[in-house]
């Protein structure tokens, strides 16, 4: 497969402006983008994906900051 930079323009153009332009919840944006990173840091074939892979990361960085204390799930039983 060809890439060229018009491709690579429009994928990072796509992560960047998925936040503002979905109408879906938060939780369920931060979960696209969760695999979208993880797509990209799976397949860690070329360079470009690394450079999206972590711009997706950045991505999920500011609009769903960790502090490191987060609990994934806590059941009550």
């Amino acid at each position: 497969m060809i890439i060229v930079p018009q491709d690579l323009e429009k994928a990072a153009t796509d992560i960047v402006r998925f936040w503002q332009s979905s109408e879906l919840r938060d939780e369920d944006k931060i979960k696209i983008l969760e695999m979208v990173n993880r797509f990209y840091s799976d397949k860690n074939e070329y360079i470009h994906d690394q450079y999206l892979a972590e711009l997706t990361k950045r991505m999920l960085d500011k609009h769903n900051p960790q502090t490191g204390f987060e609990v994934d799930e806590i059941s009550e039983e």
